[in-house]
């Protein structure tokens, strides 16, 4: 039986994090968030190794070239975005990698002892955040299932983050805003 601290721990976080997004009560949730957070993040300096995963980069590097086909076929680029986009998805893409895995997966991991469960678990909890986006929502959980895995293997976030800033970065430059509704969550996407 999984020690509940472990478990309700990362499951007020998620709850905190999806509320600040959805832009509900969003103070309350930080300081809930912190909280929980502080309680039990597990970070070493060790996970912003750079792994190398030749696999983890050849998945990206089709996914990238699959999106700028689709892209160049739909006449559907989208070159005009603000300069301070960039640094800004590299930096929040590898935050969001920090909290799915040195807080989330680690209690899951934890908590159910098996390793399979707790990337499942993560997965879930990552593709939940980017609710009610269909395009997100789907793309994070398979996304993630496969970072999960290289996390597993290699406690590293940085390779997992550069990843998943390049696919954004690739999402939102080459595929259509109505199939990624600019790859926006919660009630941002609903506008």
């Amino acid at each position: 039986m999984p020690a509940p601290s472990y478990l309700l721990k990362p499951l007020i976080f998620a709850i905190s994090i999806l509320m600040i997004e959805w832009g509900i009560f969003p103070t309350l949730f930080v300081f809930i968030a912190l909280l929980s957070f502080l309680s039990g993040a597990k970070f070493t300096i060790s996970c912003l190794k750079l792994t190398p995963s030749p696999s983890l980069s050849i998945i990206t590097i089709s996914v990238v070239l699959i999106s700028a086909l689709i892209g160049i076929f739909t006449k559907t680029l989208n070159f005009i975005t603000p300069w301070w986009y960039v640094p800004y998805s590299l930096v929040w893409a590898i935050f969001q990698e920090f909290i799915i895995f040195c807080f989330i997966f680690e209690n899951f991991e934890w908590a159910f002892a098996g390793k399979h469960t707790a990337v499942f678990l993560t997965a879930t909890t990552f593709a939940v955040f980017h609710l009610p986006n269909p395009f997100l929502v789907p793309a994070t959980f398979i996304m993630n299932l496969i970072f999960s895995g290289y996390y597993r293997r290699h406690r590293s976030i940085l390779l997992p983050g550069l990843l998943h800033f390049v696919l954004a970065i690739a999402a939102f430059t080459f595929l259509p805003f109505s199939l990624t509704h600019q790859l926006k969550v919660g009630i941002q996407c609903c506008r």
